[in-house]
């Protein structure tokens, strides 16, 4: 399933880094940038969703590490933060 869904993304953001080596307005450079940026977070998504089900399977072995919480967790909350989608963290005391 994994190749269903990676290449058509590939192709598309192949595409978009194809049109942005050519000559183009700022508002096409940056309609150009927004699907790169959608195209690696919807990638980030597909990986995720995949390693989940290869883990449910059996299929993956998952390992700990030590690692920067903000460095691990920087891409879901640029996922957060779309123009469809905006969250704000609360802390205990707002909820």
């Amino acid at each position: 399933m994994s190749h269903e869904l990676k290449a058509p993304l590939n192709a598309v953001l192949g595409f978009a880094a194809i049109l942005e080596q050519g000559p183009l307005t700022d508002g096409q450079r940056e309609s150009v940038g927004i699907i790169e940026q959608r195209g690696r977070e919807l990638q980030y998504l597909i990986e995720t969703i995949l390693d989940t089900a290869r883990a449910a399977a059996g299929e993956l072995s998952l390992e700990l590490e030590h690692t920067s919480f903000f460095r691990r967790f920087s891409m879901p909350a640029t996922l957060l933060s779309t123009p469809q989608c905006s969250w704000t963290p609360r802390s205990r005391t707002e909820l």
